[in-house]
């Protein structure tokens, strides 16, 4: 292959890239998500309104777009501080159902529609200061288009492009250009036709914009009407205020109905087009349809196919539908593929790729329940599922820091046996972890263990993080924040689920305190209760010391509890917990110190 070098923000990339065999990842890590972000529960429906949830996703930076799904038009907005994410507030949207597409610059594109009254809008929004701005809507009907419907749109420095078409989406579309001018209002440029054009094609299935090109995909495109729909992806280019299409790409190896160009993505002279539908090559090729992902670059104005790629089915077992979601941002791309069975407990995979110099290297891969948005910015990914399980409907998006260390075993394959070890994926346990899920046991790290509380208390949720010290006297000392509303605390001598020791924070717009209790055969013992005011969000350092029968408490350094229990604790564990209906905890710089 021919040798050169394109810049890619913010690396450079060799365009000589090498297609990575599939042994290479027979052996790939599993990321572990930092946080889940939610809805706001206690302001929505019945949790079934929730069920869209992370379905629409956007990321620049230190913001987040989430769809609510919950049919009162807004979308909801995330803003991370330090290391974790926080609600801090809601985009609203001119319909009740809204997603975004988009966000870059500060600039933020929203599809929102009624589905009553089949009213629509593709709407921009811009950041400044803690406060979203709308700049300006595209509704329908739109001029000269009055039955057709936004299916998809993309955002690059300044200019939109749009596609737009009947509801179903193997009919014909249209594909127009934006230009937001000096006075941040969408302007009309041009519209994007393709040399070819044939009514049975999905001219505009994705859209992918960069500078001064866009690619406009079409997965039903075929050379002519006797031959295969192999998929295609056109490319135009700026000349002046005009765009002007320069090549069509097809893949090297296609086939009837791979759906090569279902989904697309652009960086600078990268561009990566997924064919959910392709079948495998090589020694494990199988007439079963996996998927893959084509990586084409620009070489002197021109692109050209470098490789073809898709993850081992060796590691994975069944999937399909490899490239059905692709982002990327610098050096890094993430592709989901879907698990068969559909069934399975994990639906969803997300694959993280380094670009680096003359190869895609696996790096990652990470495991969700069902499928959902997935938008990728710097180091930091989001992974949406629309609804967590068939017990709690709503949807959430895991985040994933790329800094982060690697998972190369499971969690429970990473120490000693325990009643509580369940990899913290499933169920409700999703709603919180550690950041990188290890705490520091007298100067060792260790992997942490989740479990789901096995009493049933009530209509909440009793998660917790054991490690099995079987301590008498222990020191703890960790930094927590609740992000939502929850009670988050701390387990001392814990012999069993249903025997422990438990100092719960409390935070909600009522009361702020600290509730030590005892849990004894599955019925709580109250202990204590002092006053500890905080906030939702603020974080806490807090020391606790069990020595003996004594307990005490210190929180941002000053003691707020000094006791004796009534009891002398058994041997027992130590951990975290959090009880909640869908609250989110976060726990950071634990210690441990095991005394006796």
């Amino acid at each position: 292959m021919r040798a050169c070098v394109a810049k890619i923000r913010p690396i450079v990339f060799a365009c000589a890239i090498a297609a990575v065999s599939s042994s290479a990842l027979a052996d790939l890590p599993e990321r572990r998500f930092i946080q889940t972000l939610h809805p706001e529960i206690e302001e929505l429906p019945p949790p079934q309104a929730a069920l869209g949830f992370g379905d629409g996703i956007a990321i620049e930076g230190d913001v987040a777009l989430v769809g609510d799904g919950s049919d009162l038009g807004r979308i909801a907005v995330f803003t991370r501080e330090t290391r974790f994410w926080r609600r801090t507030g809601a985009l609203p949207c001119p319909q009740p159902l809204c997603g975004p597409f988009d966000l870059q610059d500060d600039v933020a594109v929203v599809h929102a529609y009624d589905m009553n009254s089949g009213v629509q809008t593709l709407s921009i929004f811009r950041h400044e200061q803690s406060t979203w701005s709308l700049l300006d809507s595209i509704g329908k009907p739109l001029p000269d288009l009055p039955d057709l419907w936004v299916r998809t749109a993309s955002y690059h420095h300044g200019t939109l492009a749009t596609t737009v078409g009947p509801t179903f989406t193997d009919e014909p579309a249209e594909v127009y250009v934006y230009r937001l001018d000096a006075n941040d209002k969408l302007q009309r440029t041009f519209k994007l036709a393709p040399s070819d054009p044939n009514p049975a094609h999905n001219f505009g299935s994705d859209i992918a914009v960069g500078d001064d090109v866009i690619a406009v995909s079409d997965f039903f495109w075929s050379r002519s009407a006797s031959e295969p729909r192999t998929g295609a992806v056109y490319i135009f280019e700026r000349r002046g205020e005009a765009w002007t299409q320069t090549q069509i790409l097809t893949a090297a190896d296609g086939k009837a109905n791979d759906q090569f160009g279902r989904r697309i993505a652009m960086e600078g002279n990268l561009l990566l087009v997924g064919a959910p539908n392709a079948t495998r090559g090589g020694s494990e090729g199988s007439a079963q349809p996996t998927g893959a992902v084509y990586a084409f670059e620009r070489t002197n104005g021109l692109w050209s196919q470098q490789t073809k790629f898709a993850p081992s089915t060796k590691r994975f077992g069944p999937y399909t539908q490899f490239g059905s979601r692709i982002a990327i941002s610098g050096d890094r791309a993430a592709i989901t593929a879907t698990t068969l069975p559909f069934a399975a407990p994990d639906r969803v995979l997300a694959f993280e790729y380094l670009l680096a110099h003359d190869r895609f290297i696996p790096v990652s891969y990470v495991r969700r329940f069902n499928p959902g948005g997935l938008a990728l910015s710097g180091r930091t990914l989001l992974v949406g599922s629309s609804w967590d399980n068939p017990e709690s409907p709503v949807g959430h998006v895991a985040v994933y820091d790329l800094n982060t260390r690697l998972l190369h075993k499971p969690f429970c394959e990473t120490a000693r046996s325990g009643a509580f070890c369940d990899d913290f994926e499933s169920g409700s346990a999703e709603n919180w972890q550690p950041y990188d899920g290890t705490w520091t046991v007298d100067s060792r790290e260790y992997v942490g263990r989740a479990g789901t509380d096995q009493c049933g208390t009530g209509f909440s949720s009793n998660e917790s993080l054991i490690r099995h010290v079987n301590a008498a006297d222990v020191d703890v000392r960790l930094e927590m924040r609740a992000m939502q509303r929850v009670d988050k605390g701390i387990v001392l001598r814990s012999t069993s689920a249903g025997d422990q020791i438990e100092l719960n924070f409390r935070a909600s717009p009522f009361f702020s305190d600290l509730v030590v209790q005892e849990l004894v055969g599955c019925q709580f013992n109250f202990l204590d209760a002092v006053a500890v005011p905080h906030e939702m969000g603020e974080v806490l350092k807090v020391h606790v010391r069990l020595v003996g029968q004594r307990l005490t408490v210190w929180v941002g350094g000053r003691p707020v509890l000094d006791r004796l229990l009534p009891f002398q604790a058994k041997r027992g564990a130590v951990g975290l917990a959090v009880i909640t209906d869908h609250g989110v905890s976060g726990f950071d710089n634990v210690r441990v110190k095991v005394l006796k």
